[in-house]
C-alpha cells in the first residue's frame, strides 16, 4: 500500500490505534503520512463513532469524509469535535441538531459538500453553511425548509448543486428564493410541489442551470 493511500477502518478500537501510530514522533515518515479518509457509516465496510471515539478524531487531521447519526454519538460529543481541516465531505443524518458540528466546521476551508437527512434546520445552520468557502454541493433529505432558511445560505456563492425533497411554506415563496441562486448548475427541487409554470420560471431565471430533476 502506498504511504498516501487513504485507509478504511471498521472498528473504534482500530481508529483509536491508527490516530495514536499517526502522531507518535517515534514512528516512520510512511506511517506518518498516512490519511484515513472515511468514518462514520455503520455498513460492513465502516464502523461506527461512539461517545467515547468520537473524540479520536481530533486526533485525525487529515481526515477528509465523516458521516455522523444518530444514535451512536449525542450532540454534547460533536460540540467538543476540533476543526478537522481537510475534511471535504460532512453528512449528518437523524441527529436532534446540527448546529454544534456547523459551528465547529464553518471556518473550513476545505468542506466542499455536504448532506443532511432528517434532521432539524435552522435559518441559523444554514447561515454556518453559506459561511463554508469551497461548498458546491448541498443535499437536504426529509428536512422542513423553509423560505426564510434558503434565504439565508443564498451567500453560497459557490454552490453548484442544491437537492431539497421537501419545505414548508408556499411553493411560490421557495420558488421566488431559489431564483437568487443564480451560481447553480445542478437544482434537485421537491418536483411533487411545483407544479409546470414554477419549474418554468425556475429554468428562466436561472442561467447557469445544466440539470434540472
Amino acid at each position: 500500500m502506498r504511504p498516501s493511500q487513504p485507509l478504511r477502518l471498521n472498528a473504534g478500537e482500530v481508529l483509536e490505534k491508527y490516530a495514536d501510530l499517526l502522531n507518535t514522533r517515534q514512528q516512520s515518515r510512511s506511517a506518518k503520512s498516512g490519511t484515513l479518509d472515511r468514518f462514520g457509516r455503520s455498513d460492513r465496510q465502516q464502523g461506527k463513532l461512539y461517545d467515547s471515539t468520537l473524540p479520536i478524531l481530533n486526533k485525525l487531521p487529515r481526515l477528509v469524509h465523516l458521516e455522523l447519526s444518530r444514535p451512536f454519538v449525542s450532540v454534547g460529543a460533536v460540540s467538543r469535535l476540533s476543526l478537522l481541516p481537510k475534511l471535504h465531505y460532512l453528512s449528518l443524518n437523524w441527529m436532534p441538531s446540527v448546529s454544534p458540528v456547523l459551528k465547529v466546521l464553518s471556518t473550513s476551508d476545505n468542506i466542499s459538500e455536504i448532506s443532511l437527512k432528517n434532521v432539524p434546520v435552522t435559518e441559523a445552520d444554514m447561515r454556518l453553511i453559506a459561511q463554508m468557502k469551497r461548498l458546491r454541493s448541498l443535499k437536504v433529505n426529509l428536512c422542513d425548509i423553509t423560505a426564510t432558511d434558503l434565504e439565508a445560505l443564498s451567500p453560497a456563492k459557490k454552490l453548484l448543486f442544491l437537492g431539497l425533497n421537501q419545505f414548508k411554506g408556499k411553493p411560490a415563496d421557495i420558488v421566488e428564493v431559489l431564483k437568487k441562486f443564480k451560481h447553480l448548475h445542478e437544482l434537485k427541487p421537491p418536483f411533487e410541489v411545483l407544479d409546470d409554470k414554477a419549474i418554468a420560471e425556475l429554468r428562466k431565471a436561472l442561467p447557469m442551470l445544466k440539470a434540472l430533476r
